[in-house]
């Protein structure tokens, strides 16, 4: 992942806009007027690798950039071909390994001011493709370009399990960038924000994952990221809390920050999201209106 601070620089590698980034994606594979029938796709979905259009240059600040992803990694055989390859791995290291591509040339652009969600079913990519713009997995081709690092909030984010909470708070804020004295003016807030009050001073693993996850999300959403992933960490906890947190990514949203929003929780992703990315087989297979392309995700699934 490039941090790229330079805003000509951004535009100039944003894809379809010129320069050395590739043409816009069409979901047939071919642009409009190349010949042929048209792709078949509602009238108000964008194609895929293009953001929904907006009016003005000030609306389009791009803050990340993926142009021509694709990331691939390797895994042992499951089921009968792990034992073989097991039986194996005395003669080779090689052998009962297989190659995924995770991710397939995906190309888009994230803009300021934009709640974008992920859909997709298990083992689409979605993960992979997050984990990648934040820089945790290296992409075997193409480049993600950000305006700033991104941060990522997910379930398995990395507290201290023998930590009381009130200590991961601070160990968390720091990670943040905040320094101890701007830890303490947020603590009274972030154990507020995740109903702590009573269990704060208890180790984190007595926690239960509801907790844990209320925990993770206060922590990083006391700060106004530029970029924000939460991946999935909205599908803990009870209603009233989910509905706290999408008024809090919402909110982060509206103060010119982006949001990534992965979830199988469509009604997350309506309440939450103005732009919605689905992700099928590791290809980005549409991208716009959330409506439309969860209109489109959900057809699939009959």
């Amino acid at each position: 992942m490039a941090e790229v601070t330079n805003f000509d620089d951004m535009l100039r590698r944003e894809p379809g806009r010129g320069g050395d980034g590739p043409a816009p994606r069409h979901m047939s594979g071919q642009a409009p007027g190349a010949g042929g029938d048209a792709p078949d796709r509602p009238a108000d979905s964008a194609p895929a690798g293009s953001a929904p259009a907006q009016s003005g240059p000030s609306a389009r600040r791009p803050v990340v950039v993926v142009d021509d992803l694709h990331v691939k990694y390797k895994v042992y055989s499951s089921g009968k071909a792990a034992g073989a390859a097991a039986n194996r791995k005395l003669f080779t290291r090689t052998r009962g390994l297989r190659e995924v591509h995770a991710v397939r040339g995906v190309s888009f652009t994230a803009y300021e001011n934009e709640s974008i969600g992920i859909i997709g079913s298990n083992g689409s990519g979605k993960s992979t493709l997050m984990r990648t713009i934040v820089g945790l997995t290296p992409p075997a081709s193409g480049a993600v370009y950000a305006s700033s690092r991104p941060n990522l909030l997910g379930v398995g984010a990395a507290l201290i399990p023998d930590l009381s909470g009130d200590k991961n708070i601070t160990l968390g804020g720091l990670a943040l960038g905040y320094t101890r004295k701007e830890v303490e003016a947020l603590r009274e807030e972030i154990v507020s924000f995740a109903e702590l009050e009573d269990f704060i001073d208890l180790p984190m693993k007595t926690y239960s994952s509801g907790m844990s996850a209320r925990l993770k999300f206060a922590i990083a959403a006391s700060k106004q990221h530029e970029i924000l992933i939460v991946d999935e960490a909205l599908a803990v906890g009870d209603a009233r809390f989910r509905q706290r947190s999408e008024a809090r990514i919402r909110e982060i949203r509206e103060n010119a920050g982006t949001v990534f929003l992965v979830s199988h929780s469509m009604k997350s992703i309506l309440d939450t999201c103005n732009r919605v990315i689905w992700i099928n087989k590791g290809v980005l297979e549409m991208d716009g209106d959330p409506a439309t392309v969860v209109r489109a995700y959900k057809e699939s699934k009959k």
